[in-house]
Order: C-alpha cells, then structure tokens, then sequence
C-alpha cells in the first residue's frame, strides 16, 4: 500500500498545517510513498519544514531559500578561476569527475551535459562552499542524486541534503564506521547467536564487509526507484533513528547459509557486494521493520540494543553547518552566510555567530 498525494493532503488543514507529524511519520515508515507524493513528503521527513508551518509560509521559506541558495552559488560561479584557493580547485576536479560518472543508466541522468548532471554539478560545489569543514568527500555525488532526482529543484536538493549531513558528517569525514558496524554485531548475537560467532570468528570482531553498506546508506547496492523506497522508510525515523542497522542485519540474517558458508573474510566481502543485487527492496524493507518492531516490544534490552530503538524526538537534532573563516578564493565572496531578517524570521529558529558557525534547529 503506497502513501498517495491525495491521502498525504488529508495530513493537513485547510492552510496547509500539518495536523499529526507522528502520524505522518509512521505511515512513512509503515508504507511507501508514491513518486509524486516523495517529493513532498521528503522535505518534512528531513525536517526542512517546520512542523506548524502554513502552506504560505512553507512558500515564502522556499523563496528565501532559494534566493539564499542562489546567493551562495552565484558566489563561486561569478568569482574568477584562478582565484580558487588549492583547496577549492581539487574540490571542483574531483565533483566534476565523480558527476560525470554518476547514475548514467537512469535517464534524469544519462545524456552527457543534461541538465540533471548539470544541477548536481552545481548542488555539490555550491555544498563545498557552504560547508568547507566537510568540503566535497567523493560518494556525495552518490547520495545527493537520489534527492535531486526526486525534488527536481536544485535549491530545495541542496537545503535537504544539508539537512541529511549531520546523519552523514562524521562517517564521510573519518570513514569511520565503527559505530554502524558494531550495532550491526549487536544485533545479529541478540538475533542468531550462532551466525554471529561465526562471522566473529571469521573477522576478529571486525566487521568491514558491511562498511560499503554504510557508508552510502545502500545507494550503490539497489537500483535507482529501490532506494528511493528504502530511504522513505530511513526518512520517517518513526522507530529508530538507525533503519540502516536494521537493513544490514536483515540481509545478513536473511543470508544465513550463505554467510555460514563463508569460509574466509574476503568470502563475506564478496558476499556483501553480491547478495543486494538479487534482493527484492519490499522483502527487504519488510524484515528490517520486523527486527525493529521486535526490539522496540521486547524489554530488559542491553543498553547498546534499547539505543538503537529509542523513542525519535520529533524535533531532529541541531543541523550545523560550518563555514570556515578564511575565504576559499581571494574574491569579494568571503563564504559567509548573510542572512537576512526575513530568512531569519521564517526559517526554522536560525541562529548565527560571526564566528561562521550557523546553527539551525530543525522542525
């Protein structure tokens, strides 16, 4: 059963207030959402939007957004090559090879120079100038693709894949994902006591042939409308804020002579980078939510098992975009954020220092 646009309107008043956002969220979670209805359904489950926002008032913020964005785009574009600092030149090798190798078999995306590549082009460097603490980390191209193929707006994409970042920061950042990989461990002992102490053994308690996993939140496991479907539920953060640990035990448990039969850990590498292209997304999808609803219910949890299950705040924590002071081209652009009263007023609770760190609550 698909979440449709004509059944997403019933979650709002006559001017556009969303009347039950756990509601919303848990319909999310339990359904997927069709194509039409993603694309306004995304910018709340991210948190884009305030939760008590008019239909006008989300209007008026997607203007000051947009007008923000563009600000912050025309920044680069208008500024003179060889002012680039170092920095600033390989961050725009590196965009411009990695899009150009992005998602060539989905038609958004297939002809040389069209205008999806050309709008993630200018997304992804205008998000190294916004944000220059994390600059430009290669597999962004991967995971801001999906959002502006289901926005097809290049200011509403760059605003929700900020909003993605605090999710992501620390994993593109460090390539650490330890955090992932172990709650992936937790899991599978709490679940199969015996398939765990075989991949333990096979791994030394380290289990990096989940990292791909991860560390692209499975963009590069599923085909294109798959993923989409997979991130509706991520999104909804109804009952975990960690789906994608869910995800990656479901495909292990579900595997489990496979992964009995491994008998190295380069056989479980394999393993991993094979299996999800013969997984059906639904099937998938429908055992990950089964192990978290299984968890949530049962009681006396570890306290690494109740975390992964804790009730989500309905309010995400703090998007914090930083902005270094030095300026990433010797220009009149100096990469700070000047916002005005207006985006101040309607965005959701910003603030800002003129130490370039802006931090804005999200709805």
């Amino acid at each position: 059963m698909e979440l449709h646009l004509n059944a997403w309107q019933t979650y709002f008043d006559n001017e556009g207030h969303l009347i039950d956002e756990y509601k919303l969220r848990k319909t999310s979670f339990h359904h997927s959402i069709s194509s039409d209805t993603r694309k306004e359904a995304w910018p709340f489950l991210l948190g884009l939007w305030e939760r008590d926002s008019s239909e006008v008032q989300r209007h008026h913020s997607a203007d000051l957004l947009s007008q923000q964005y563009v600000s912050l785009r025309n920044g680069w574009i208008n500024a003179e090559a060889q002012l680039f600092d170092e920095e600033m030149k390989q961050s725009i090798k590196t965009i411009d090879k990695d899009v150009r190798r992005t998602e060539r078999n989905h038609p958004f995306y297939a002809e040389e120079g069209c205008p999806g590549l050309r709008m993630l082009r200018r997304v992804l460097i205008t998000l190294s100038v916004y944000d220059q603490e994390l600059a430009y980390v290669q597999g962004m191209n991967e995971l801001c693709a999906p959002i502006l193929l289901t926005l097809q707006d290049e200011s509403l994409t760059f605003w929700c894949f900020v909003k993605l970042l605090p999710m992501l920061r620390s994993r593109l950042l460090t390539l650490d994902i330890s955090p992932q990989l172990s709650a992936t461990a937790d899991l599978v002992q709490y679940f199969d006591l015996e398939l765990y102490q075989h991949v333990e053994k096979l791994t030394a308690g380290h289990w990096l042939f989940c990292f791909r996993w991860y560390l692209l939140l499975f963009k590069n496991e599923f085909k294109m409308e798959d993923i989409l479907k997979l991130w509706d539920v991520m999104f909804s953060q109804h009952n975990t804020a960690h789906f994608e640990i869910f995800v990656g035990t479901a495909i292990i448990l579900m595997h489990k002579e496979q992964v009995l039969a491994c008998g190295t850990s380069d056989q479980l590498l394999h393993f991993a980078q094979s299996v999800t292209a013969k997984l059906a997304v639904d099937t998938v999808i429908t055992y990950s939510r089964d192990l978290s609803l299984k968890l949530c219910s049962t009681e006396g949890l570890s306290d690494n098992l109740a975390a992964l299950v804790k009730q989500v705040d309905k309010v995400p924590p703090p998007l914090v975009g930083f902005v270094r002071r030095k300026q990433c081209f010797k220009s009149a652009y100096s990469g700070r954020l000047n916002m005005n009263d207006d985006l101040i007023r309607y965005l959701p609770h910003v603030l800002y220092t003129n130490c370039c760190k802006v931090v804005i609550y999200g709805s």
